[in-house]
């Protein structure tokens, strides 16, 4: 069980990006996933079991034996939730005992984030432009990671739309691409455009 806990946490938890202080909603939804995932979520809505007063040996040992076990998955779901976090964020919050503390200071903190993570990622998108002292696919890279934000907060952008919006973006050095683009009038599949500027790239 244990190992295979730990091959959860390693393929999951490593692919996502880390929380610097943006798109808290985004990031809350993919971590609580991966929580559920490796089965320690209840920690968030389980008090830690207490040691019963005046009862048998037996109810005492069960009772310690839980206690043990929260304390573990709690120190897990603690653990989990900062190496998700940017190093200077995690810092300022493993002092808190409990991972629940975390997640309702983090709830407090940015509790208005939803609107405001909205509007900030759809004017990222609308002033984003391009560089020409840069090679483009890292660029057009970067830009896709933001229209996949945009699709997190279910405002989902169709391929023929980031086509258009990325060939709109292009800086001035790129003139030529873009006039080719519109000649072919769009009609390209996004897979064949990062193609396309991964040859002009390497002109």
């Amino acid at each position: 069980m244990e190992n295979s806990r730990a091959s959860l946490i390693d393929t999951s938890f490593n692919k996502l990006e880390k929380f610097d202080g943006e798109y808290f909603l985004i990031w809350k939804r993919k971590v609580t996933l991966n929580l559920q995932l490796v089965d320690v979520d209840h920690v968030l809505i389980e008090d830690e079991p207490t040691i019963p007063e005046g009862g048998t040996a037996d109810a005492i040992v069960a009772a310690l034996v839980k206690q043990s076990k929260w304390k573990r998955e709690n120190s897990i779901y603690k653990l989990l939730i900062l190496n998700s976090m940017e190093d200077s964020m995690a810092e300022s919050y493993s002092k808190k005992v409990k991972a629940k503390e975390i997640w309702d200071y983090l709830d407090k903190l940015y509790k208005d984030d939803e609107n405001r993570s909205k509007i900030f990622i759809v004017e990222k998108y609308h002033k984003w432009l391009f560089e020409d002292e840069m090679t483009m696919l890292p660029q057009v890279k970067e830009f896709l990671k933001l229209c996949q934000k945009l699709d997190d907060e279910k405002m989902p952008l169709v391929d023929k739309f980031l086509v258009g919006g990325i060939v709109s973006k292009l800086s001035a050095g790129w003139s030529n691409f873009y006039a080719r683009m519109h000649r072919k009038k769009l009609d390209i599949s996004l897979e064949d455009l990062l193609q396309e500027i991964h040859v002009e790239d390497e002109m």
